[in-house]
């Protein structure tokens, strides 16, 4: 059948390989630190010794597999037996009918990533500095093999189950179908360099050359089937850069993979390969921190870089709107199905006609890991997260590892890649140096279960097998004769101090140069002139523990938060001198008189809170309820000035004349409850009606006897003296008081305007009273009467006639209804 190879590049790798998710690392090698190698996974890590890579016995590492499958999901182990049913050998069938394509296709992940990696190193070379022991120069060149195809899981789905749903249009998504094989040459510059104690960081720059590329750019790819017909609606190209490598056309545009052809292998035609035009830049970064002397944290990122593809360029795109056949299948002829799909696809990209320049990104890496030494850096445990960067999609795996190292000539490591070991496979390394070669071997996937294929020729198959790698390497050692442990430059046989602190500056026998004597080197004393005995900070200058400027000695406030400011003594500011210090002080401006009355953020007290604060407030009791309603003083408003603040006023309006006059709701009173208000009522505390001013009518009979006495009381002329004929009104004004309790009596006494005014005053006065002192003297109580003169004031005749005169000269009787209080 046409294009057989395509097919089989899918099948039988996923049949054969079953490969891992990482590509380019082998994880067990991450902690063995003498393995000068493992600075590709992170550049901050520093070997041990100088190394040289033997070019005749170079550095390899190789991988192959995939994240989904194991051998049993595959293939299945089958006896063969003779005619007599006795069994005489066995088989190993691929996608057996027997097997249950439900669990297989539960087995799958989202995208089934399928890759084989190889790295040759070429040349390599590594040095530690002799006067800067803490950096380490690096160069590397080695050739790698990236090869990934990227299967969704709907490519399965469409092989298993084909177009069964006949009732409903079966979609499919392979938007992550792809693949990207790339062969080129890294050139590597690496440098790292020891902080200090505790850091250490370094870089890889690198240049690549490109050899081989074919690799894809998929951004949309929905197939909607049919139980006839499959339509295609995709977005995406295919790209080839493949010296020596011819690929025809045919006049469709498809693609003519039967017909591809290989230039011969001559000696100019592998020389034009290998120094192709093809190049890119990448990067690697990394860093080591240790958190304590026995725990180390590291971080590398490997891989940050592209390719730019220039040579013998081949341009694809996805035909828009392709139709084609559709297919039912199921597991038993998965095979074929396969073979259709894959067809069908390689028709899908049809030539541009283009040469276009194209640019490819490299799988980018992310290590995460942490290491505790016990027994002086013998024994290690180690955790590692590695996580690949490939065709929009994140793989990750999780490793876990034991190492010991007993001696520099020799060490091991186990170890276990937990998400994709299936519990079935180990990893393990192990390093032996003999004289000053350094040989290693490590690999991730070693194989725990076994199954037998039967028959004669039985032999063991990998079941669980998912994946497997290997790096091995044979590299030459040297200048590790007289170790300088302490890296201060003085080698160890000569160093009088060899524990000196990384970078401090030393003698010439490797003890720290300390002019002041405080324990300083004098390369990092700030302060090179700190008297002896001084304590001092790790720069040699006076303990400021709490660095607030002011040394120890002369802090009065040695625990002052950071960065607060401080005065001479050391103790946090307080510019508004309110005793709370201005870093926390909310009001820094807290007027004098508010000192001692605020909170512990520095802000005026408003104890009540009505919004004034306590220094200002004149009523510092106010109620709950009357707080939004207080005066600038914090005391309750009282709009209407009635007495009753605004809060419990029911009637805010009280006229100015009622002040005085209202209940305890600011409400107007009416004591006598005749409906007309205290401050309107004549008689407030008698009722009547509102036409007499609220005071009760007085009665005929006694208007009449009171008329009567208006001329009817006679006195001595020019004298107070009641004549004895007034006798008789006045007894009848007694009984009236008597018949009638309630009344009071206003006794008003006046003249005519003969005399001169004084005079007329003083004898008015005198009548009023000696009627009163008449009705006194017949019983009458005083607090109902009162007498009250007002001489020639209220005439009510004219007093140019004696007619008029006669009548201006009277005493009248005015009824009240209150009891008069005495002044």
């Amino acid at each position: 059948m046409k294009k057989q190879y395509i097919k089989h590049i899918i099948i039988s790798l996923l049949a054969m390989c079953s490969l891992s998710t990482f590509a380019q690392q082998v994880s067990t090698l991450y902690f063995m630190d003498n393995i000068a190698e493992r600075n590709a996974y992170n550049p901050a890590f520093q070997p041990i010794t100088n190394y040289f890579d033997i070019p005749f016995f170079p550095n390899l590492r190789a991988e192959v597999g995939n994240n989904s499958l194991v051998f049993k999901d595959l293939v299945k182990s089958q006896t063969i037996n003779d005619a007599s049913g006795n069994p005489v050998d066995s088989t190993i069938t691929f996608l057996h009918p027997q097997a249950n394509k439900d669990d297989f296709y539960k087995t799958l992940r989202k995208t089934t990533r399928i890759n084989t990696d190889l790295t040759f190193n070429l040349l390599g070379l590594g040095f530690r500095g002799k006067k800067n022991y803490q950096n380490y120069y690096s160069f590397n060149a080695c050739q790698k093999v990236d090869a990934g195809i990227y299967i969704p899981k709907d490519v399965f789905k469409m092989a298993l189950y084909g177009t069964e749903n006949v009732d409903a249009p079966n979609y499919f998504d392979f938007k992550r179908l792809g693949t990207n094989i790339s062969v080129y040459t890294e050139f590597a510059i690496g440098f790292s360099r020891e902080i200090d104690d505790k850091w250490t960081a370094g870089v890889n720059l690198k240049y690549l050359m490109g050899q081989a590329n074919i690799s894809t750019n998929i951004k949309k790819f929905d197939i909607e089937a049919g139980i006839d017909r499959w339509m295609i609606d995709g977005e995406g190209t295919l790209n080839a850069s493949i010296p020596l490598v011819n690929i025809p056309v045919e006049q469709s545009g498809t693609i003519d993979f039967d017909n591809i052809s290989v230039d011969s292998l001559t000696t100019s035609a592998i020389t034009k390969m290998a120094l192709t035009g093809n190049w890119g830049l990448g990067i690697d970064l990394g860093a080591t921190y240790k958190v304590i002397p026995d725990l180390e944290l590291s971080l590398g990122i490997t891989d940050l870089g592209f390719i730019r593809w220039r040579e013998n360029i081949t341009n694809a795109a996805l035909k828009p709107g392709y139709e084609y056949t559709g297919i039912q299948s199921g597991i038993h002829n998965m095979e074929a199905a396969m073979d259709t799909i894959v067809s069908n696809l390689e028709d899908v990209f049809i030539a541009t006609g283009t040469k276009n320049n194209y640019t490819t990104m490299l799988s980018t890496r992310l290590n995460v890991g942490a290491e505790y030494s016990l027994a002086q850096d013998r024994l290690s445990f180690g955790v590692l997260s590695s996580t690949l960067f490939a065709n929009k999609t994140a793989f990750q795996d999780v490793t876990a590892s034991v190492n010991y190292r007993p001696w520099h000539w020799f060490s091991t490591s186990l170890s276990y890649s937990c998400l994709n070991g299936q519990f079935s496979t180990i990893g393990f390394g192990i390093q032996l140096r003999i004289l000053a070669f350094n040989m290693y071997i490590a690999a991730d996937r070693i194989p725990l279960t076994f199954a037998s294929s039967g028959g004669d020729k039985s032999y063991p198959i990998p079941t669980k097998l998912q994946n497997a790698n290997i790096q091995m390497g044979w590299v030459w050692n040297f200048g590790t004769k007289d170790k300088d442990d302490d890296k201060d430059g003085v080698r160890n046989k000569k160093d009088q101090c060899p524990s000196t602190p990384l970078g401090d500056i030393v003698d010439k026998v490797g003890c720290t140069v300390d002019t002041d004597k405080d324990g300083v080197a004098d390369n990092k004393d700030k302060c090179p002139d700190t008297p002896l005995g001084t304590p001092v900070d790790s720069v040699g200058c006076t303990l400021d523990d709490d660095k607030d400027g002011v040394v120890n000695p002369n802090d009065s406030c040695p625990d002052t938060p950071a960065g607060v400011k401080v005065d001479e003594k050391g103790c946090p500011l307080d510019t508004d001198g309110d005793t709370v210090a201005d870093y926390k002080d909310k009001c820094p401006d807290t007027p004098a008189e508010a000192r001692g009355t605020v909170d512990a953020d520095g802000c005026p007290k408003d104890t009540d809170g009505d919004g004034v604060s306590d220094y200002k407030d004149k009523c510092p009791g106010t109620p709950e309820e009357a707080r939004a309603t207080v005066d600038e003083n914090g005391c309750p408003k009282d709009t209407d000035g009635d007495g009753v603040a605004d809060f419990k006023d029911k009637c805010p309006g009280t006229p100015v004349e009622a002040r005085g006059k209202v209940d305890e709701n600011g409400c107007e009173l009416d004591s006598d409850k005749d409906g007309l208000p205290d401050y309107k009522d004549n008689c407030p505390t008698v009722a009547g009606p509102i036409s007499n001013k609220g005071c009760p009518e007085v009665k005929a009979e006694v208007k009449k006897i009171f008329q009567q006495a208006l001329q009817g009381i006679q006195f001595e002329s020019a004298k107070s003296t009641i004549k004895k004929q007034s006798y008789a009104i006045l007894d009848k004004i007694v009984k009236i008081l008597k018949d009638n309790p309630d009344y009071s009596v206003m006794i008003n006494g006046h003249t005519d305007s003969q005399g001169n005014d004084e005079y007329n005053q003083k004898l008015s006065d005198a009548r009023a009273n000696a009627v009163m002192t008449y009705l006194l003297n017949k019983g009458i109580e005083a607090n109902r009467m009162k007498a009250q003169g007002y001489g020639e004031l209220m005439p009510v005749e004219n007093n140019a006639t004696a007619a008029g005169r006669y009548k201006n000269r009277r005493v009248e009787f005015v009824v009240q209804f209150e009891r008069f209080v005495k002044e």
